[in-house]
């Protein structure tokens, strides 16, 4: 009779909280999860902007040091041309 709908009620309503409850922990660990890799990407980005900026400094201080070799260089052949 009637008893016997409302008993299979309670319990499919405590069988749907309880899957709300196992889903919102899912959503809870998964946004835990994605924050994690957030914060990891962020810190990669940060050191891979790290080394592009070494490797630009390193490259940029080769630069300089090859067109001073150069212009040293370029000074001598000139005092060469002047003696000769």
């Amino acid at each position: 009779g009637p008893e016997k709908g409302s008993e299979f009620l309670k319990e499919e309503l405590h069988r749907a909280q309880k899957e709300l409850k196992l889903k919102d922990e899912e959503c809870e660990r998964l946004s835990k999860v994605r924050e994690q890799l957030e914060q990891e990407l962020e810190e990669l980005t940060a050191s891979l902007f790290e080394e592009a900026h070494k490797m630009v400094r390193e490259a940029n201080m080769k630069q300089a040091a090859s067109e001073k070799q150069l212009k040293e260089a370029r000074g001598k052949i000139d005092m060469l041309q002047a003696e000769v």
